[in-house]
This record gives structure tokens, C-alpha cells and sequence, in this order.
């Protein structure tokens, strides 16, 4: 019969459940090959895992290294009762895992054991008192402190974030662009640090400590963040010192951060923990005032002197002066939705004449009680292979946002275009009090005619439109616009969106600039032919003021033989995702 050995972690746990009386009982191997392991793991500890490693992650590492190759002694079963009684190291049990650390390392004092972990033996004597006493010389405070200019000297400052009674809050002593800019340095440079392979298998078994700094992916970057504290066995909290906020997410998702990122000198933390030094509540409406700012992610900016920084809260203890208050709704925080919005997308947030939203209906509506054409996405045969096809370039807004027509649809477009020119001719012209916003009518654009949708009001005789057909923006006139019946309407609308795989925007907003639009068209204008090869799933657009969702799908592009991706990454306008 097969018998299966217990492993080191199991042998460990079991002596500890039976009281300190068996372990007395443990003989202390002093043989030659129990001192060659020892020294073998102390000096991997200490180069290698100075932040603590998983006993059963070292276990397998030395395996591989030593043992199987037979450059080192096999680890007898009870290898971690052997090194539990060396001076060298430190056993601490953290749910079901067994943790090692040498004694040397800075790390572990920093540990408010009472929360997070429970010692192995009584003989290793930290306690929380001493933990929090050492708390300065983590990693996040000597970042906090080292990115304060001078204490004493009143500093505007933007808030990033504050708790609901505004006993804590977030807040950088930097302008708005500075923010803006040194936010997007780290973020590429974090980004090129862990996709040249800086991330180590052990990683994931190192074990995050709070007070102390790391790195969370978000989407497509890597933030900074300071572990605040360990919740359960799978999350912690953590504060991301570039933005302010505080979030709790999964340990596993939390990894070391390299030195280099902890200069104050090149990557200052932008965002900093603070509090009121005083124990006098502030102004309701200042709190009222600025909450709104945050919350809408608007720039709320306000005198602040730092007076000192607090070690056990571990954050800084400043004076506010309310009556300095400026709400700035132009300056939107790194990372914040309304930063982010597109050019199209800050269209459906215009004002009126009147200075109401305009909101268009749910359903568009037609002119004169006329009825709509029930509108139908284009699903082109070409569309389901997976396999390169020609397209005509309808509209560029950016490289997320193109505007695209099969070329196998020929000659339809034609013969829905000179169906609307003949409804046009036949129509009767409409009055400035007709035009309804939402509606949906024929407009003359230059010198041909669209489907499209009235988005706002411009001014006293003109309107925004929606181009259905084409998904571009128009200004035009009430002479311009006649009611869309259902007489020479097409259900088809005539155009797919598509947006450039593999890139993103290579400015510090994540916006694309006009330069890269620009470039863009020049290089569509002039094209003579123009492939689309789908790369992922075509799912379906959704804007507001499109009269139904539109087919989209992440894509390369190829004009005239030129992979547009590729000229932009090397054109310097984007960065390769």
C-alpha cells in the first residue's frame, strides 16, 4: 500500500496544535547538512524574498535549485521545526500560511500583529506597541514625507478624496498639470518595468504587508498603492497615492514594487493622507462644497499649511483655510471619468440656449407626426468570416472612433442617397418652431443629404445633428432640415464603427490629441484602397445619439497597404497596449 508523507507545512502545524510540550520534545539536528540547509535558506531569504516568503514557495524553490540537482542536502520533513530554532529566522502563521523571514529584514517590524498575523512561538516577541513604533521607517511614510516641499508655508493644494465626516482626506500640493504629467510619467514607466518580464513567479506567494508600498493593475497600467490593512485571507485595503482613494482589492492581485519607483525626487506621491491638526470641525459649506467637487471630479482647491507628519495614523496633520475654497470644473483628476470622456462623448453634455440639458428621447421622434423607418444595424456577409475586407473611410474621430462602410454594400449607399435627394425635392420646407430635438429628418451637409438626428440647439436658427449614416457631427439651419418618412427610406443603417487594435494614446490624459486625428485623415483622404481585419468580437455601439446601436469591433487597418497601428506607434502619437 502507498503511503503519502505529510509535508513540511502539515508536520509544522500539527506539533504547534499539540502545545509547547511536544515541542520541547524536538531534537535540534546540528549534522552538517541541517547547517548547510540553513545557510542556504537564510541567505535566499535575504537576497531574494526580503519581504517574506511562503514556506511552501521556498520549499519548492530550494528543491528545484539544490536538491534535485544535487547541489544541496534534501530537506528533511521537519525542515521548518529545524529553522524555527535558529536565531536567523522568523516563523509567523497568517491564516493557513506559514511565512519566513529572516530577522535581519526591516519589514515585519512594521506588522500590527494584534490584526493581521499570530506568532508561531512566545519567544519572538513582537508586539504591537513595537510595531507602531517603527512605523516611520516603512516605505509609504519616508515617499509622504520626502514629497512634502516645507512645512509651515501655506500651499494650494487639490483634494482627491475625503471620508464622509471630513476627518481624512487626500491632497496633492501640485498644480493640475504637474499632477496631470508626472501621474502619466509613472504610470509609463511602471508599464514598461513589469511588461519586460519584471514580474517573478514567487510574486504571487510573497505576502503583502501593510504601511508599506506596492503595485495593482487597473486595465492597462500599474498604480502605486500603500497596503493600509489585510482584510480576511484574500483582500486588503490600499490606498493609491497617485489619485487619493482608497479601495479594497485581492491580494493576489497585489505586487512588489521596485525601489526605483519610490523616489521622491522622480516619482514624488502625488496624492498624500492627511487630516485636520486641530480637533475643530469645518465649515458645512465648505464640507458641502467640496464633496460636490470630488464626487463630480471637479478641482477643489483650498489653502493648506502642513504642519507635521503623524506617525501612528501615518498621515499629515495640516490647517485648512476655508475662506481660500476655489471649485475649478475644468480641472478634472487623473483617472477620473470626466477626464476621460471623448470629444463625441462631451457632446451629449452641452447646454441649450436656455442653459438645460438637452436630452433627446429614449426613441427618436419624427418631424410633423411623421413615421420613422424601424432602423436595423448593417451586418455585411464579410462581417461574419473573420477575414480581411475592403471598406470605404467614412468619418475619423480618433483612433477608437472610425466610421467605416463595406464596400460590398455598393451600389445600396448610392441608391438610398438619390432616394433621399428625391424626397427632398418633394418635401415641404419646415419652420424653426418644428424642429424637435431628438427628432430625426433629411439634412442637406454640404452638397449631399443625410439621415440625421437633432442632438441640441446651437443657437437661435441653427442645430447639432447626428449624421446616421456616416456618424459625424453637422451644423445646420432649419432650411436645411425636411421630415425623413418612411417613403424612400432604407432600414439599413450604412455603416459600421471600427477602432485601431493593439494602441492607446500616448499623452498624459489618455486622450487622443488633435494631431492624431489630423494625421489620420490625411492619410484616408488620399487613400486608394483601405482593408479592415476584425481582431475581436463585434459587439454593438451604443450612443446616445445614435438612433440605435451600432456593429463595432477592435481591428487593423491597412491603407494602401500601410498598417495604421504601426505609423502611429512609430509616428510617436501612440503607445503599443
Amino acid at each position: 500500500m502507498t503511503t503519502i508523507s505529510p509535508s513540511a507545512n502539515e508536520i509544522f502545524e500539527r506539533n504547534c496544535s499539540e502545545g509547547s510540550e511536544r515541542k520541547r520534545e524536538t531534537l535540534v539536528d546540528t549534522s552538517d547538512e541541517m547547517e548547510e540547509i540553513r545557510e542556504i535558506l537564510y541567505e535566499m531569504c535575504r537576497t531574494e524574498f526580503t519581504s517574506g516568503v511562503c514556506a511552501r514557495y521556498l520549499e519548492n524553490t530550494y528543491s528545484k535549485r539544490y536538491s534535485s540537482v544535487s547541489l544541496g542536502p534534501s530537506l528533511p520533513s521537519n525542515w521548518l521545526q529545524q529553522i524555527e530554532h535558529s536565531e536567523e529566522f522568523k516563523l509567523l502563521r497568517r491564516g493557513h500560511l506559514i511565512l519566513v523571514y529572516t530577522r535581519q529584514r526591516e519589514a515585519p517590524e512594521s506588522i500590527d500583529v494584534t490584526e493581521i498575523v499570530t506568532p508561531l512561538q512566545s519567544n519572538l516577541n513582537i508586539t504591537s506597541s513595537h510595531a507602531k513604533s517603527t512605523v516611520a521607517s516603512t516605505q509609504a511614510c519616508k515617499l509622504y514625507k520626502a514629497s512634502v516641499g516645507a512645512f509651515g508655508t501655506p500651499v494650494v493644494c487639490t483634494f482627491g478624496w475625503a471620508s464622509d465626516d471630513f476627518s481624512k482626506f487626500s491632497i496633492s500640493p501640485h498644480e493640475f498639470h504637474d499632477i496631470l504629467h508626472g501621474v502619466w510619467n509613472v504610470k509609463v514607466a511602471m508599464k514598461k518595468h513589469f511588461s519586460d518580464g519584471s514580474i517573478d513567479e514567487a510574486s504571487a506567494e510573497m505576502i503583502p504587508q501593510p504601511q508599506n508600498l506596492y503595485a495593482v493593475k487597473e486595465k492597462d497600467f500599474w498604480y502605486r498603492v500603500e497596503v493600509q490593512n489585510i482584510v480576511g485571507t484574500d483582500f486588503a485595503m490600499v490606498y493609491f497615492i497617485d489619485r487619493g482613494t482608497i479601495a479594497r482589492v485581492e491580494q493576489k492581485e497585489i505586487l512588489p514594487l521596485n525601489s526605483k519607483f519610490t523616489d521622491a525626487t522622480k516619482y514624488p506621491a502625488f496624492y498624500l493622507p492627511a487630516m485636520l491638526s486641530m480637533s475643530a470641525k469645518l465649515g458645512s459649506k465648505f464640507v458641502d462644497a467640496c464633496r460636490r467637487a470630488i464626487a463630480n471630479s471637479e478641482g477643489a482647491k483650498c489653502e493648506v499649511q502642513f504642519v507635521r507628519f503623524d506617525d501612528a495614523p501615518r498621515r499629515f496633520l495640516v490647517e485648512l483655510n476655508e475662506e481660500s475654497l476655489v471649485v475649478d470644473d475644468n480641472g478634472n483628476r487623473p483617472d477620473s471619468v470626466a477626464s476621460k470622456l471623448s470629444d463625441s462623448d462631451k457632446i451629449n453634455d452641452r447646454k441649450n440656449s436656455n442653459g438645460s440639458l438637452s436630452s433627446a428621447p429614449s426613441r427618436p421622434s419624427s418631424a410633423n407626426g411623421y413615421p420613422i423607418p424601424k432602423f436595423e444595424p448593417l451586418v455585411a456577409k464579410e462581417m461574419t468570416t473573420g477575414k480581411p475586407f475592403p471598406v470605404y473611410i467614412l468619418h475619423v474621430t480618433d483612433p477608437d472612433n472610425i466610421s467605416v462602410r463595406p464596400c460590398s454594400l455598393d451600389p445600396i449607399p448610392e441608391y438610398m442617397y438619390k432616394s433621399l435627394s428625391r424626397d427632398w425635392e418633394a418635401l415641404s420646407p419646415i419652420s424653426e418652431s418644428e424642429v424637435v430635438i431628438g427628432g430625426v429628418y433629411i439634412a442637406k451637409v454640404d452638397s449631399r443629404y443625410e439621415r440625421v438626428r437633432v442632438t441640441r440647439q446651437k443657437s437661435v436658427d441653427s442645430w447639432t445633428v447626428f449624421t446616421i449614416d456616416v456618424g459625424s457631427y453637422e451644423t445646420v439651419h432649419a432650411s436645411d432640415l425636411k421630415a425623413l418618412t418612411t417613403a424612400g427610406s432604407f432600414m439599413k443603417v450604412m455603416m459600421i464603427k471600427c477602432r485601431l487594435d493593439g494602441i492607446m494614446p500616448n499623452s498624459p490624459d489618455e486622450k487622443w490629441p488633435e494631431s492624431t486625428q489630423a494625421v489620420l485623415l490625411d492619410l484616408m483622404k488620399t487613400a486608394k484602397t483601405v482593408q479592415l481585419s476584425p481582431v475581436s468580437e463585434w459587439t454593438k455601439w451604443r450612443h446616445e445619439d445614435a438612433v440605435i446601436p451600432i456593429m463595432q469591433t477592435g481591428c487593423r487597418v491597412e491603407v494602401d497597404g500601410v498598417d495604421v497601428a504601426k505609423l502611429l506607434i512609430k509616428s510617436g502619437l501612440a503607445l503599443q497596449r
